[in-house]
């Protein structure tokens, strides 16, 4: 099944990496590393859990359920306003409202250009995604939150790990997915059986 999700989330990370691409007018790359599966309390140390981040954190709904987390390192972030803004790099110094609605914007397209790739070969009608919550802080603080989101709502996930590349300057980011298992397991046992009939 992991292979399976490999095989979509490649497919899904390019389309939304097209889509950041054309919003911040820069060329913007993927890595995918495989999924993996996680129980409870076991995201990822991916950075120095002290380094200053911000994150925009964005439930799914429907037929999948679980979050994405965009995860960005503080400078990188404003360096991301800058573009969006048309502003000239360095000077945006801090998030204020019209910067943090340009993040949320950011990932409502992104994660969106993500789910529907993702849920299309998964035979998915019904894939949606809540606002986008913006937070800065320490990565520690941000994982202890999807952490207790995660106990709170779902026992195995399935996680996606895409770094964010923006070509030419030496800055990334971060995208990881997290999904239930249950219904990604029933959506491959549905067309598995549609197959065998």
């Amino acid at each position: 099944m992991l292979k399976k999700l490999d095989e979509i989330s490649k497919v899904a990370a390019i389309k939304a990496s097209s889509s950041l691409s054309k919003m911040i007018e820069i060329p913007v790359g993927v890595d995918v590393s495989p999924a993996i599966t996680i129980t409870k309390e076991q995201f990822p140390l991916i950075m120095n859990p002290n380094e200053s981040v911000v994150s925009m954190n964005i439930p799914v709904v429907g037929d999948l359920n679980g979050m994405g987390l965009i995860i960005f390192p503080r400078a990188v972030a404003l360096t991301l306003c800058d573009f969006m803004l048309h502003k000239n790099l360095g000077d945006t110094k801090l998030f204020l409202e019209l910067e943090s609605s340009a993040l949320i914007e950011l990932a409502n397209i992104v994660i969106g250009n993500f789910l529907s790739p993702f849920a299309h070969p998964l035979q998915l009608n019904s894939v949606m995604h809540r606002t986008p919550i913006f937070k800065s802080d320490k990565y520690l603080t941000i994982i202890e939150d999807v952490n207790q989101a995660l106990k709170n709502s779902i026992s195995e996930t399935a996680l996606i790990e895409i770094v964010i590349n923006l070509n030419h300057m030496q800055i990334r980011g971060y995208m990881i997915i997290m999904l239930g298992m249950d219904k990604i397991q029933h959506a491959i046992d549905n067309i598995a059986q549609e197959k065998n009939e």
